[in-house]
């Protein structure tokens, strides 16, 4: 099953890796074709920070050196990826690559290591050439609250491009790269994917290594894949899941196995919200897919608690895991301060965004003596009530579907005020669900007929039944089309 694997890693991405499989391009043509076009096209969106060139040129002459003369066979077994160009969400390291996390706080971070999920991609032949925008340190929904500038949206311009990961789902809606990394908390992955019209995963929690992912929230934060595809988006799991003794917090993953089907080999396909949701509306337009599996509609009770119960453990979290950024040890320091306690004041006051100040101050408050029994234990346990819930409902059914995003969806003009944001905490009700039990999600573009379509759908399995989610997922994605103003993602 693995060696197949290995064999067919590349399919999803032939037209692009098969021309240095065959010798017609070589890796540094694919970098300085990416670059090139980074550069003519990405002014107008800025879903990049940084362009790291030389870099990139370096590692792909040393792919080019050690393919030279290698079969076609050979390479494809050895560098699966031979040539894909990548980008990566800023809040991941590359080893010699500045890695901001979109805050002044680290604005001249040049970090010593790569991430591991960069190492397996390099590994394989995939090469990095540039790290993109995104809210800072991850916390935000629409990639504005970053301290270098909003990432436009390339495909929807009247939308917001998502967050927090809008960076790397606009250069794959662009067709800049081949596919990015992403970092999902509470649906950082997923929904800038659904605004962009591209596929969006997030593995279950412990399937892929968090070493090197700049830490918001340590029990929720994940790194995935944005692809074109959904078969993308697996083979790029395929290659960087796995063990790592970095992260403790690793799963044995059984991506692979193949789906368990009941009801002479249907699927069962759970509707979240009933007949009369969007997701419910989407596939009754899809005839064949309801042929082709078992749709029962349910319901999860317990989902009007999530966002509550996402935002005092996730602030909790960001709280502790942010002390670090205090001025002494690394990273930006204030000026002008006469005493110790100012020179923390003033650095996180200036170094922060007033989004960042926000969480840390509503995490502060939860872990605070008086209310951490009222807010944050009362949170855990809700935690495991939503986890129970969703466990019953995976009894009855194979995976869950659902929309993405709830409407409105968010907007271009986004205010940036109090009331703006806490409209955008409401936009993960949906997604936050996967992050808490630790369960695989995909977002993938579906079909659009006039506004009143939803631009993509959402399938959740649980963890180990990533073949049943990828199965239903590539049923309902629309196919993969660049943006207009974009010029041709595929060659």
């Amino acid at each position: 099953m693995l060696d197949q694997e290995i064999k067919t890693i590349g399919s999803g991405f032939s037209e692009r890796t098969g021309a240095v499989f065959e010798g017609k391009l070589t890796a540094v043509d694919r970098v300085r074709e990416a670059v090139t076009k980074i550069r003519a096209i990405d002014p107008a969106y800025h879903s990049f920070v940084t362009v790291c060139e030389e870099r990139a040129l370096t590692m792909a002459e040393k792919l080019d050196r050690e393919t030279q003369g290698l079969s076609q066979e050979e390479v494809r077994r050895r560098f699966p990826l031979a040539g894909l160009v990548f980008a990566v969400k800023d809040n991941i390291c590359v080893e010699g690559v500045r890695t901001t996390a979109a805050s002044h706080i680290l604005e001249n971070y040049i970090s010593p290591y790569s991430a591991t999920a960069v190492v397996r991609l390099e590994e394989a032949g995939a090469i990095c050439v540039g790290k993109t925008n995104m809210d800072e340190f991850a916390m935000g929904q629409t990639t504005t609250t970053g301290a270098f500038g909003a990432t436009k949206n390339p495909r929807y311009p009247d939308l917001s491009a998502g967050g927090s990961s809008g960076g790397s789902a606009a250069a794959v809606a662009l067709g800049l790269v081949d596919f990015a990394l992403g970092s999902d908390t509470g649906g950082s992955i997923r929904q800038p994917a659904a605004l962009c019209g591209v596929v969006g995963l997030k593995p279950a929690y412990g399937a892929v290594s968090r070493y090197g992912l700049i830490s918001y929230a340590s029990a929720f934060d994940g790194i995935g894949p944005i692809t074109r595809t959904v078969h993308e988006a697996r083979q790029i799991c395929f290659v960087i899941e796995g063990s790592d003794a970095q992260d403790a917090s690793m799963r044995e993953s059984e991506y692979f196995q193949p789906p368990t089907k009941e009801n002479d080999g249907r699927l069962r396909v759970g509707v979240l919200g009933g007949e009369d949701s969007e997701a419910a509306t989407v596939l009754r337009k899809n005839p064949t897919f309801c042929e082709n599996y078992e749709i029962r509609y349910i319901e999860l009770p317990m989902l009007e608690y999530a966002v509550a119960t996402y935002y005092i453990l996730a602030c909790a979290q960001a709280a502790s895991n942010l002390a670090r950024y205090d001025g002494v040890r690394y990273g930006f320091r204030a000026k002008g301060y006469e005493t110790l306690d100012q020179m923390y004041e003033m650095t996180r006051t200036e170094g922060f965004s007033p989004e960042v100040q926000r969480r840390i101050l509503m995490g502060r408050f939860v872990l605070g003596q008086e209310s951490y029994r009222d807010w944050y234990e009362q949170a855990a346990r809700v935690r495991r009530r939503i986890y129970d819930q969703v466990q019953e409902a995976f009894a009855e059914v194979d995976v869950i579907v659902s929309e993405t995003l709830k409407r409105p969806y968010p907007r271009a003009d986004f205010a940036g005020d109090s009331e703006a944001f806490l409209a955008g905490y409401e936009q993960d009700k949906l997604t936050v669900l996967a992050n808490l039990c630790g369960l695989p999600a995909i977002s993938v573009p579906v079909p659009a007929e006039g506004d009143d379509a939803p631009h993509s759908i959402m399938v959740t399995a649980n963890a180990g039944r990533e073949a049943a989610m990828f199965e239903a997922a590539d049923r309902l994605a629309a196919p993969f089309t660049p943006c207009v103003k974009g010029g041709p993602a595929d060659e």
